[in-house]
């Protein structure tokens, strides 16, 4: 964090919204990823995780990272497919430390999204020859809050949850977790980390809970089955 950072810019960018990202791809998302998967672009890595909550056979995904960021420590990206979403893969951004401190500013987040997918998503359309584009949430987007049932379980969660969690808390968070998934509400981890935070969970505590939190969505989302899916084209 820059030492000339004043209680009221931290707590600014404690509270700033971040955009949700994603690939629109003319194939599936989970075509996509596997071609990804392929690619070598200088300065740039590629590397399959797994994920061992999932219960869906495709149950890894990509983590892309710069061997060298100018701005961010250990800048690197996420790369994952839904169900609901075939022609959509959903990208998010982490870092140790990014160039404004704990906590990243829009510009921030969508120009790392930027340094991490423009080199990667043009050599990605020289390779294959697909059309493939990135979209970044914008700000007018953002301003919109929970949704009122989402919200409400997460105030029932986060004003009885302090200190040591018990099972009654880890409950009311997977139920927070579930009106999210029902409502379709978009809230990244950055952002509940904010939402975390303001609530007076610690650092560890709410990068556990985000976790959880996006192992259950992903859960959530792989068990769900549309009757339709929409095509690709």
């Amino acid at each position: 964090m820059n030492p000339q950072t004043t209680p009221a810019e931290l707590e600014e960018l404690r509270n700033e919204k971040l955009p949700a990202i994603h690939i629109r791809s003319e194939i599936s998302a989970w075509k996509f990823i596997l071609q990804v998967e392929t690619l070598r672009v200088d300065g740039c890595q590629v590397e399959r995780r797994l994920d061992l909550w999932s219960e869906n056979e495709k149950s890894y995904w990509l983590e892309i990272s710069p061997v060298f960021s100018p701005l961010h420590v250990n800048l690197r990206a996420s790369l994952r497919s839904r169900p609901e979403t075939p022609c959509v893969t959903r990208v998010e951004l982490y870092a140790d430390t990014w160039a404004d401190g704990n906590y990243p500013r829009y510009e921030t987040y969508a120009g790392a999204a930027k340094e991490i997918f423009d080199p990667l998503l043009k050599r990605h359309r020289e390779k294959f020859g697909q059309k493939c584009h990135m979209r970044i949430q914008s700000r007018n987007a953002l301003k919109a809050t929970l949704p009122s049932q989402t919200k409400f379980y997460f105030e029932r969660f986060s004003s009885a949850a302090k200190g040591f969690m018990g099972t009654d808390d880890w409950i009311r968070f997977d139920h927070f977790i579930s009106a999210a998934h029902q409502g379709g509400t978009r809230v990244v981890r950055n952002d509940l980390l904010r939402l975390l935070n303001t609530a007076g969970f610690g650092v560890v505590e709410s990068r556990n809970l985000a976790a959880r939190y996006e192992h259950g969505r992903d859960i959530l989302a792989h068990r769900r089955l549309p009757r339709r899916r929409k095509s690709c084209g």
